[in-house]
């Protein structure tokens, strides 16, 4: 008996050696995988002294309250950037890499160290920054944002920095190294509820999370209390809670909540020439508790979730009360942000019919008398370029495939389709068709701002202007770009057809030529874009490239001037409002001059991308979940789970509960899913959406939603996967949306004549009976059945943020790239397939093509192989000890980044082509453990008593041989796990060809001492729909366990006495059970479980009932009651516990009152409590001084069975060899009943009420001790 504070002690050499390590590189590649971060992390980060600095507990929250981060976020200690690929292809290690042939050896051994030759060192970071996180890459891979952490003050902060791949690629020999630029300087980031910052949508803006400024001192810690801390609750009404730890429990704690969880939202937007602009949004000022926000796919809108009053005592903040907005932009958020004005567009044209009155600009805006004039010029129809040789308009809508048009190059963001036509990206326009235009959907032009100083009157600005012969206005010269034309070539060649056509000498010609070649060598993009053009319409626009060329005064006066093509005149024209040319500018032209004499002048106020919150609209305000039913297929009532629609412009998607949120109510179909669109009234009618105007049904579900994912807009498929925990099924559904059928279809199929059923108004000639088809199974399954999975559609953003499933189209079927585990009896093989589906045809008709698989290993049984799902349809011929996954699979399946290992080699990088079977490596990484090369890892599998099929890990140290050394020391290691089914139990999810690592928290650094470690499966199954896995868990665990050690024992592994058996959290709680209900083990280690399950009393794990509903699983699943029957057996048990532990159930009193236990009833016992620590140890010096408890109780406890002369007591393994055990689970409630009875007594089991009343009282004990 002892106790009391000790230094922290470490293991042996050979231990510390195996875990103190530089841990090989972290890759975080781009969305587009050119290039990709490669950081580096010690195993070991922390000190004690790191996690030992104030923090603050709030809200279920925890942080550094200076540095504004997670408390214990991890930083990397160094990075640098590698260079993946190119349009030249994959870029190899050591610079140009040859391919590898499929199937020719891969030479592992023989590779080179990698020798950077495509890494670029990150330059200017501070001096004194001590770690690097958050990295955050734009779209494409053009940049990348990442947080510094420097010291500041008596601790630190995140200082944001940038670096520009884009311009570094542009040089014409990039260097070696790259500078990172610093922004927001001045402002504090935080880190608390949200990511700091991230680019949105294209990546033309940084969303920054910051501190308010100028905010004050945080609340003064009480060093006298105010008062009581009083909780209440004043209703009848049901209100059960997990036992969730760091709440709120005083009036302080919800001051600090507030005054850390309030941010202001700055955007960083990139200009050109490295500008940057910073913008805070005006709804933040001051701060606000957002505790989300996300851009819409039209980038004209924010989805915000803000945080509301009062603030619950009981829950963590994600389940708090909130408030759904959604807040309007002046300016859509993209790299060319479109024009805010629409008027030239409502106005009218010479050559187009009178447009339709517009009470609504905005498609999102209710307009329900809009009635827009189908127009589209003869010019257009007759230069269809399908029917006309160098037409230069597109056919009809009919003629076309949606997916191209949607598929356009637009400056501001995606096209976006409304019945069928693309929609203009700033609004109504009062006409649909195509007017002038020949593309439906932008309609491309370049046009050039050319300035100087009027040569008489110095301080005078002037530009080149055009009349145009059209309409007569003056405007920019410049016109349409041709196919395959560059912007800057078009700019050039329209200024000389309308404002060049000088009629000169060939020698002057060529003088001229020359200098126009001068005046566009170099010039400043002032925007790019939508144009406010007098020709658009609802389905067709104008989107221009503007570009200023500043003359300087030799030049300007001496450019001849003369129109030509479509101009009647040309001439100098003053920036001037009182200059009416000027101020009548066609279309947009003179903002955006404006804008490029503000950029000259250097005038911010006239900035060309300024941007702020135009309009909030309150979505629903949502109650805290307090009071919701705890069930695992439970869900708040009302809406919820409400985000973007990926293929539309502004519509929002939410779920609702149809049983309002509980699963013990009878209800044919549980969940439902619904659009909203603008102007987003739900807050009247969250009990039924469906009264709202503005939702729409989606799909009503049986079970609970899972996950909802589109295709693109054009093809207007939904797929929508739906599960119920309580049975573990899950079903996944295709959807089609219905498509608005044209008057030109209905006249086709009626056989008659458009006129006879149309007028010229689209209203008219759409119709139109619901969003989606009837739903289409496409798979359903056990969610516990793995080797019936049949993988992910993979989900890729496009150019412009917006997401989508990934596919591409061959021969009028979408192929989805879908990739899966590949779990199966020979191990886990990662697979690639091809998902082929018609989107206009029967979607239940589909098929699938396997694309790849990781390799087949040499030992694995032929006839356990699938042959339906390999490709090539037979047994693998070649045999590989290896594991493959896909990391990044490129858009059609062309490029595979492949990571790779194997038993002694770590995860490498590869680049394969998949049609050739090419490779080339990226990656050549050390083994960080070289402790471990040679350590044999084998997949077991083996039978429990009642036939049920078991598997597990197992680890032999390098060189051992049994029949030779005999039996070793044997450390067994698991983590309950519950099941439905027999079958799916006792399935293989693991591979025996992964990379072999250790960590302090794993099993498998004891090889390094020459033990045999089985990480075992332990699966709890409760096969039936009203069956209990915790009613037969005791029974169960101790057949697994028994299974585990026979197989160890009949291999000539281990010996009796030779057997200890350890776990973490849950796996702590099997411990103890095994202790106490098993005869195998002589030491245990147990470390941050829960062992009084009435400190839990409204249920843990997988466990849902409650203890009065379930009083005697309570009690037997409570080890503290079986404290006598552990004292009694063969196993010494060792606690370890974080006195932070944060998780919910898992509080340091569990171990505490256990220890406590264990020592009143004689058991040799030890209770370790590591200050500072959580639910998991990040410390150094508590990890090495955990291992070092380990390792010399295991020596005490387990070694001296391996002695000459050992004496093995009779007991131990009695119950495998032969000799019966027992099992009595309830002798440990005795000692609870009659403290003064013998432990060695034995008496049934109490009463039900009686067992809740004892534990009760156990409880409330326990918590006053600890209070």
């Amino acid at each position: 008996m002892g106790g009391g504070g000790e230094e922290y002690a470490r293991p042996s050499e050979a231990l510390e050696r195996v875990l103190d390590i530089e841990e090989e590189p972290h890759l975080i590649e781009d969305p587009s995988a050119r290039w990709s971060v490669v950081a580096s992390y010690r195993a070991l980060a922390f000190s004690v002294a790191d996690i030992s600095r104030p923090l603050v507990e709030t809200g279920g929250l925890c942080f550094d309250p200076q540095l504004r981060t997670p408390h214990k976020a991890l930083f990397a200690h160094a990075f640098t950037l590698r260079r993946l690929f190119s349009g030249d292809g994959p870029h190899a290690a050591g610079g140009g890499g040859r391919a590898r042939d499929q199937g020719a050896p891969l030479g592992l051994k023989e590779d080179a160290e990698h020798d950077g030759a495509n890494d670029v060192a990150v330059e200017g970071l501070p001096a004194d920054a001590v770690g690097f996180r958050y990295f955050r890459w734009r779209r494409d891979g053009g940049k990348l944002a990442f947080a510094a952490k420097v010291p500041d003050g008596d601790g630190f902060a995140l200082r944001l920095f940038v670096v520009d791949l884009d311009s570094y690629l542009a040089q014409q020999n990039p260097p070696k190294s790259i500078t990172a630029r610093p922004l927001l300087e001045n402002r504090t980031l935080t880190a608390i509820t949200n990511s700091p910052f991230r680019f949105l949508g294209d990546g033309a803006s940084l969303l920054c999370m910051c501190a308010p400024e100028n905010q004050g001192p945080p609340p003064a810690e009480e060093t006298v209390p105010r008062g009581p801390n009083i909780k209440e609750n004043l209703t009848t009404k049901n209100a059960p809670a997990r036992t969730y730890q760091r709440l709120i429990s005083s009036k302080r704690d919800e001051e600090l909540f507030e005054y850390y969880t309030k941010a202001e939202v700055v955007l960083v937007q990139f200009g050109g020439n490295n500008t940057t602009f910073e913008t805070v949004l005006e709804p933040t000022r001051g701060g606000a508790m957002i505790r989300s926000i996300s851009l819409s796919p039209d980038k004209r809108h924010f989805l915000v979730s803000l945080t509301t009053k009062p603030f619950s005592w009981t829950l963590p903040y994600y389940k708090f009360a909130k408030k759904i907005e959604v807040w309007t932009l002046s300016r859509p958020l993209s790299f060319h942000s479109a024009m805010s004005s629409h008027e030239a567009a409502l106005g009218d044209h010479p050559q187009y019919p009178k447009r339709a009155s517009v009470s609504a600009i905005s498609f999102e805006a209710e307009d329900s008398a809009y009635n827009p004039v189908d127009f589209t010029h003869q010019a257009v129809l007759d230069n269809n370029n399908k029917v006309k040789e160098n037409g230069w308009a597109d056919p009809d809508l009919d003629e076309m495939d949606l997916a191209e048009i949607e598929q356009r190059m637009t400056y501001h963001g995606k096209v976006f389709l409304q019945d069928g036509r693309p929609r203009n990206p700033v609004g109504r326009t009062g006409m649909v068709g195509r007017g002038l235009l020949g593309k439906w959907g932008p309609n491309h032009a370049a046009d050039s701002i050319v300035t100087r100083y009027c040569p008489k009157r110095p301080d005078v600005l002037q530009m080149v202007a055009i009349q145009r012969q059209d309409t007569g206005h003056w405007a920019l010269p410049g016109g349409m770009v041709d196919p395959g034309e560059s912007v800057p070539v078009a700019m050039k060649r329209e200024f000389i057809e309308e404002a060049g056509n000088v009629d000169m000498t060939h020698e002057k010609l060529a003088a001229h030529r020359k200098k126009l070649d001068q005046l566009f060598e170099q010039g400043t993009e002032i925007y790019c874009g939508y144009v406010d053009d007098p020709r658009n319409t609802d389905n067709a626009w104008m989107e221009s490239a503007f570009i200023h060329f500043h003359c300087d005064k030799e030049l300007g006066d001496n450019i001849p001037l003369a129109a030509g093509d479509d101009a009647q005149s040309v001439r100098w024209l003053d920036v001037d409002e009182s200059d009416e040319a000027f101020a009548k500018l066609y279309a947009s032209h003179k903002s955006i001059v404006k804008m490029a004499a503000g950029m000259l002048s250097g005038d911010e106020a006239l900035r060309p991308f300024a941007v702020q919150v135009a309009e909030i609209r309150t979505v629903v305000d949502l109650p805290d979940q307090e009071g919701m039913v705890i069930s695992f297929d439970a869900r708040p009532q009302g809406p919820r789970g409400i985000m973007w629609h990926w293929q539309k412009a502004a519509t929002l998607v939410f779920d609702f509960a149809l049983d309002e949120g509980n699963p013990k109510l009878e209800a044919k179909e549980r969940d439902a899913v619904f659009e909203l669109s603008g102007p987003f009234r739900l807050a009247d009618y969250v009990k039924d959406p469906m009264l709202s105007p503005d939702a729409r049904l989606v799909v009503k579900l049986d079970y609970r939603i899972s996950g909802i994912s589109w295709s693109k807009a054009s093809a207007g498929l939904c797929f929508v996967t739906e599960s119920w925990r309580k049975t573990r099924q899950t079903r996944k559904w295709i959807l089609r949306e219905k498509r608005a059928v044209t008057v030109a279809a209905a006249a086709a199929a009626a056989d008659t004549d458009d006129d006879a059923i149309a007028s010229t108004t689209l209203s008219s000639s759409t119709c139109d009976s619901g969003i989606y088809e009837p739903k289409v199974l496409m798979h359903e399954r056990s969610s516990d059945d793995a080797y019936a999975s049949t993988g992910s559609i993979q989900v890729a953003a496009d150019a412009f943020g917006v997401y989508h499933l990934q596919y591409q189209t061959i021969k009028n079927e979408l192929a989805f790239d879908v990739v899966g585990a590949g779990a199966s009896p020979v191990g886990s093989r990662p697979f690639i397939d091809r998902l082929f589906l018609d989107p206009k045809g029967d979607l239940s008709q589909r098929r699938t093509e396997h694309i790849w698989r990781s390799p087949l290993g040499p030992e694995a049984d032929a006839s356990l192989v699938d042959t339906s799902r390999e490709p090539g349809g037979s047994v693998p011929t070649q045999r590989q000890a290896l594991y493959e996954y896909p990391a990044e699979l490129f858009p059609g399946g062309e490029w595979m980044l492949l990571r790779r290992e194997s038993n002694d080699q770590p995860p490498d990088f590869f680049w394969r082509q998949l049609s050739t079977g090419k490779e080339w490596r990226i990656t050549r990484h050390a083994h960080p453990q070289p402790a471990l090369v040679g350590v044999r890892k084998e997949l077991v599998k083996y039978k429990r008593d009642d036939g049920l099929d078991l598997n597990g890990d197992l680890y032999l140290p390098p060189g051992y041989d049994p029949k030779r050394d005999g039996p070793r020391p044997c450390l067994l290691w698991a983590y309950p796990r519950e099941f439905k089914s027999s079958k799916a139990a006792g399935q293989v999810k693991t591979s025996p060809h992964r990379f072999t690592r250790t960590s302090w928290s794993r099993p498998v650094t004891w090889v390094v001492k020459d033990w045999v470690v089985l990480g075992f499966a332990s699966p709890i199954v409760a096969e039936g729909p009203d069956a209990e896995p915790n009613d037969t868990f005791v029974e169960q665990l101790r057949a697994n366990a028994q299974a585990a050690v026979r197989l160890l024992l009949d291999r000539g592994l281990g010996k009796p006495g030779g057997f200890a058996v350890g776990g973490h959290s849950y796996g702590a709680f099997m411990t103890a059970h095994l202790l106490a209900h098993t005869d195998l083990f002589s030491a245990g280690i147990a470390r941050s479980g829960a062992y009084l399950r009435a400190l839990t009393p409204f249920g843990f794990q997988a466990e849902e009932r409650t203890y009065w509903d379930a009083p005697e699983t309570y009690a037997k699943l409570s080890p503290f009651s079986h404290a006598p029957k552990i004292a009694q057996g063969t196993g010494k048990l060792l606690l370890v516990h974080g006195i932070a532990d944060e998780n919910p159930g898992t509080f340091p009193i569990q171990s505490e009152r256990l220890y406590d236990a264990l020592k009143g009833h004689g058991a040799i016992t030890k209770l370790v409590l590591l200050p500072h620590e959580g639910h998991g140890y990040t410390a150094r010096e508590s990890i090495l001084h955990t291992i070092f408890e380990q390792e010399t109780w295991l020596d005490k406890f387990v070694l001296p069975a391996f002695d000459d002369n050992a004496e093995i007591p009779s007991q131990v393994c009695a119950s495998l060899l032969g000799q019966s055990m027992d099992l009595d689970v309830d002798a440990g409630m005795s000692s609870l009943v009659d403290a003064n009875m013998k432990s060695q007594t034995r008496v049934r089991m109490l009463g039900g009420m009686a067992a809740a009343t004892v534990l009760v009282i156990v409880a409330m004990r326990a918590l006053s001790s600890r209070l």
